[in-house]
């Protein structure tokens, strides 16, 4: 694979967004590096090896969590050794960073976001992205989704840095969805958002 599959943007301090824009998924993978450790939410495609731009990176060992069980999230998987699967409210210290797990089931049953409270931001995966937000698959749950996005809206957050498309978004689209789904009688349609969101319903 060319050297030029990865799109990598610093985005805040000791905080990259590792982009495969190259790929109609345009997926998105987050990379934390603390003082002793390092965190990749998400590895991506798995087309080419995300392992060497981390090493890249990093030298620090690198602790695996993933968003949900999606192949386009967890395609890099296999070339790290530690992998995380955390519970509910479960804090995980990367210092500086204090990243909060929230689950947020709609999507898919397993999805999880990362939220880091002092400084107000959301890593969503799947659970928000600009795009064509999939709530069309069989394991997927309007309801979940719907209470999913109430619970986000009432966290403090500056930025979000969702799982596709774009390496950051601002955090009014949450209340735009929630306001949307409130007014929204028939789950079978699908739902526009805004000119560049809509929830895939059918």
């Amino acid at each position: 694979m060319g050297k030029n599959w990865f799109t990598i943007k610093k985005l805040y301090t000791n905080i990259w967004g590792i982009g495969e824009f190259n790929h109609s998924e345009k997926v998105i993978s987050y990379l934390f590096v603390g003082e002793n450790q390092a965190l990749l939410f998400d590895t991506g495609l798995g087309i080419a090896d995300i392992k060497q731009v981390v090493d890249k990176l990093t030298s620090l060992p690198v602790l695996v969590i993933n968003s949900h069980h999606h192949w386009d999230h967890i395609g890099g998987n296999k070339a790290f050794s530690r992998l995380l699967r955390p519970l509910e409210d479960k804090i995980i210290n990367i210092e500086p960073f204090e990243l909060m797990v929230i689950t947020t089931p709609g999507h898919t049953p397993d999805s999880i976001c990362l939220y880091e409270k002092e400084k107000g931001l959301l890593f969503s995966g799947d659970t928000f992205y600009p795009g064509s937000i999939y709530l069309h698959f069989r394991e997927s749950n309007l309801k979940d989704y719907k209470k999913t996005i109430k619970r986000l809206v009432k966290l403090d957050i500056n930025w979000i840095f969702p799982g596709h498309n774009s390496f950051k978004c601002k955090p009014e689209v949450l209340h735009q969805i929630k306001n949307k789904l409130s007014a929204a009688f028939n789950d079978a349609d699908n739902i526009k958002i805004n000119r560049k969101v809509y929830l895939k319903l059918i």
